[in-house]
């Protein structure tokens, strides 16, 4: 019974290769395609992307549907062989895992791209440090306080003095709760980056929090200080509201 999917997939594969007889019929293979995939019918929505991939191998969207479809087939191997085939036909990797992350996000199965990333980072060893930054974007959205750590952590380890990841990292502490880690890493951000707003104003408002639990003087010039940067970086009407509460002390 396991492999009646594949066998039905193989006589739906026969009868498009006989209907298939003139260029026309790529828009009823198209047409079949959507029809099976939109019913979730993956065996033949991936049967349908075969055919039409040998029409038109350098068409990135194709391979993003046909390595979702076969994921969902739970073929991990013919998914990581369509990534071969795009790129030995000259499609760009990176146009195939936005398509594949274009595809798993509106079947709201996102799971289906990182589980592809995380196995091609298996298969494909100098894919790695593209596929990681992949995956930290993915956490990222997820919100995944420990992957963005973790991952940040590894594309910090080519670029220590890269404010965008320090930036990452920062975040992903806070939220792992490690707030003092945090502090030390957006001060690390503006060690590298003066001017990063960003940094400047969590340590404005981290210590001005803390100056208000604590009344410690060190809090209260911590507090200005960063305020006053922030205020000359980007003035709003709240850091004003704050800088004037500050040199009220």
């Amino acid at each position: 019974m396991k492999r009646l999917p594949q066998l039905i997939a193989m006589v739906l594969t026969a009868i498009a290769c006989m209907q298939a007889s003139t260029p026309d019929d790529y828009d009823l293979l198209a047409r079949k395609e959507r029809m099976f995939y939109n019913a979730r019918e993956w065996p033949g929505a991936s049967a349908m992307l075969s055919l039409m991939i040998d029409e038109r191998p350098a068409q990135p969207d194709l391979y993003g549907r046909a390595i979702v479809a076969q994921s969902l087939m739970n073929d991990t191997t013919g998914a990581i062989g369509l990534l071969d085939q795009a790129m030995k036909n000259k499609v760009p990797f990176d146009s195939v895992f936005s398509n594949v992350k274009t595809e798993s996000f509106r079947l709201g199965r996102s799971d289906l791209y990182e589980d592809f990333l995380v196995r091609v980072k298996r298969t494909h060893p100098w894919l790695v440090r593209t596929i990681d930054n992949y995956l930290l974007d993915y956490y990222c959205f997820r919100r995944d306080g420990a992957k963005m750590v973790e991952y940040s952590r590894m594309m910090l380890e080519g670029l220590p003095d890269n404010t965008f990841f320090l930036t990452i990292l920062a975040e992903g502490y806070l939220l792992e709760g490690e707030t003092e880690l945090a502090v030390l890493t957006f001060r690390q951000v503006l060690y590298f980056n003066p001017t990063d707003y960003n940094a400047t104003l969590y340590l404005a408002n981290y210590y001005f929090n803390r100056w208000e639990r604590s009344g410690s003087v060190n809090d209260h010039q911590q507090a200005l200080t960063f305020m006053s940067r922030a205020d000359e970086l980007k003035s709003t009407p709240f850091i004003e509201k704050r800088l004037e509460r500050l040199r009220e002390r």
